[in-house]
């Protein structure tokens, strides 16, 4: 997980690049953002639609977007590599892993919630749980 520049706790997300699919801007935006490579996608999560005011480039201007979500598997040895992240622009405070028991008390968004939902009822379904 990620501390965003509000201080809060959350996922990796971005902007789409022209002729990039959802799923290639989720991975490329875990490795910038996190330092995390060589990720294999497992599932979708859907998406939800936030209202926000922007404070750094259009300041003051109520933005909507859509967030897609994507559950990953990491290789095992995967390590965060704290990617630099200033020189980038990014207000990103902190990086870390999380157990995966503690995702839903340290997300700090309720819009996430059902997001975290399905992740756990996807592992659930797996048979190595």
């Amino acid at each position: 997980m990620l501390k965003d520049s509000f201080g809060k706790w959350t996922f990796p997300k971005g902007h789409v690049r022209r002729g990039e699919s959802y799923e290639k801007a989720a991975a490329r935006e875990v490795e910038e953002e996190m330092g995390l490579k060589g990720l294999r996608l497992q599932d979708s999560l859907g998406h939800i639609d936030i209202w926000f005011r922007d404070r750094y480039v259009f300041k003051g201007m109520l933005i909507h977007k859509y967030i897609h979500y994507f559950l990953f598997e990491a290789h095992p040895r995967a390590r965060l590599q704290r990617p630099k992240l200033q020189e980038k622009g990014e207000k990103i405070q902190a990086v870390t892993w999380v157990p995966i028991g503690d995702v839903r008390k340290r997300s700090n968004y309720k819009d996430m919630k059902p997001v975290i939902d399905k992740v756990f009822a996807i592992l659930q379904k797996r048979p190595y749980n």
